[in-house]
C-alpha cells in the first residue's frame, strides 16, 4: 500500500513582475554605479557642467526610485525583512549628502565646519 505524503502548503512569495525588478536593480546597483562613473568622470579633470547636472539628477533619482520601491513594489532591505519608510529616511540621508560634498569637492561649497580663516579676511 503506497503511504500517501502530507506536506504543509507553503506560503507562496509574490512575483514582483519586471518593473518592480528594474526599479530594484536601478537602485540596488545601476543607480549607484552610474553616480559613481559621474563622479570619477568629473574627478578626472575640468568636466561640463552637464556632468554636474547629471551627477545630481542621479542623486534625487536614486532617492525616489527607492520610495517607490517601498510604497509601490513592497521593498526589502538589504536583509530581506520588508522595507518601511524609516528605511528609505536613512537611505535618503546617506545618499543626499553625497552632493553637498561633491560641491565642496568642485570648490562650490565652503570646507564643511565653515571656511577657516573666513572670520579673521572679513573683520
Amino acid at each position: 500500500m503506497a503511504q500517501q505524503r502530507h506536506e504543509s502548503p507553503q506560503p507562496q512569495t509574490e512575483q514582483m513582475g519586471s518593473l518592480g525588478l528594474v526599479v530594484r536593480l536601478f537602485w540596488l546597483a545601476f543607480g549607484n554605479l552610474a553616480l559613481l562613473g559621474a563622479a570619477a568622470y568629473v574627478a578626472k579633470g575640468p568636466a561640463p557642467v552637464v556632468m554636474d547636472i547629471v551627477y545630481f539628477c542621479i542623486a534625487i533619482a536614486l532617492v525616489v526610485v527607492r520610495y517607490v520601491d517601498i510604497t509601490r513594489f513592497k521593498g526589502n532591505t538589504s536583509e530581506g525583512k520588508p522595507a518601511t519608510l524609516a528605511d528609505w529616511r536613512r537611505y535618503t540621508v546617506m545618499i543626499l549628502p553625497s552632493p553637498a560634498r561633491y560641491g565642496r569637492w568642485r570648490g562650490w561649497l565652503p570646507p564643511a565646519g565653515g571656511c577657516r580663516g573666513c572670520r579673521a579676511a572679513h573683520s
